[in-house]
C-alpha cells in the first residue's frame, strides 16, 4: 500500500514543470529505508529504476544522495 504513495510521488515529480529537486533529495537519501520494507522482486522491479533515475539526475546532490542505498538494494 504504501509503495503505491512512493511511486505517485516520483511521477508527480517528473510530470512537474519545475522538478523540485529538494523533493528528489529527500527521496533519494531515504531510498535505502524504503527498501528495507519490501521484498527482493518489488525492490528489483521498482526501486532499482528509480536508484538509476536518481544517479542520472542533472543535480549533483540527488545523485550523491541515491549512492548509499546501493548498498541495501543488493
Amino acid at each position: 500500500m504504501f509503495i503505491k504513495y512512493i511511486f505517485a510521488f516520483t511521477s508527480d515529480i517528473k510530470a512537474a514543470a519545475k522538478p523540485e529537486w529538494r523533493l528528489k533529495h529527500l527521496l533519494a537519501e531515504n531510498l535505502g529505508n524504503y527498501v528495507s520494507l519490501f521484498d527482493s522482486k518489488t525492490v528489483y522491479s521498482e526501486f532499482l529504476p528509480m536508484f538509476f533515475s536518481f544517479l542520472s539526475d542533472n543535480v549533483t546532490s540527488v545523485a550523491l544522495a541515491a549512492c548509499p542505498a546501493m548498498s541495501d538494494i543488493i
